[in-house]
C-alpha cells in the first residue's frame, strides 16, 4: 500500500513538473544559453547567415524591428538574410512544440544555425551567431 501511496505522489509531481519550465531538466526543448531553441532542418538554401523572418516593407511594428536589427547586425559585422517566408522539412512530433513557440511569437523571427527564437535582441543575436559560427 505504501508503495503504491509513493508512486502515486511520483506520478502526480512528474506530471506537474512537465508543464513548468522550472523543471528544465524534464522538458524536451534545448535551449541555447541565449533562449534559443533548436528547430528542424529547414529547406532554404543552407547559409551562414541570420536569418530575420518578418513582412518586408511593412509599417508595422514587428517589420520595423527586423528592420532596425537588421541594420544593427550589418552594422557590426554580422551577415543577415530577411525572408518573408520560412520553410521547414519533415516536422518531427518532439520539434513541433518547439516550432510554434517560436514561429508564433512576437516578430521578428530570428533563426542561426538551426537555433531560433521570437524577437531577440541584436545583443542576443551576436552572442548566439559567435556561439554558432565563430
Amino acid at each position: 500500500m505504501r508503495l503504491l501511496i509513493l508512486l502515486s505522489v511520483l506520478g502526480g509531481v512528474l506530471y506537474y513538473a512537465q508543464g513548468h519550465a522550472y523543471f528544465g531538466l524534464l522538458q524536451d526543448d534545448k535551449v541555447s544559453a541565449n533562449g534559443f531553441v533548436e528547430l528542424p532542418k529547414m529547406t532554404n538554401p543552407k547559409t551562414d547567415s541570420v536569418i530575420i523572418f518578418a513582412p518586408e516593407n511593412c509599417p508595422k511594428e514587428g517589420a520595423q524591428r527586423a528592420e532596425r536589427l537588421a541594420a544593427q547586425l550589418d552594422r557590426i559585422n554580422i551577415p543577415v538574410l530577411r525572408s518573408s517566408r520560412a520553410r521547414f522539412g519533415t516536422v518531427k512530433p518532439s520539434m513541433k512544440k518547439q516550432l510554434d513557440r517560436v514561429m508564433l511569437g512576437t516578430l521578428p523571427i530570428v533563426i542561426v544555425g538551426g537555433w531560433g527564437k521570437a524577437n531577440p535582441t541584436y545583443k542576443e543575436v551576436a552572442a548566439e551567431y559567435n556561439l554558432a559560427y565563430e
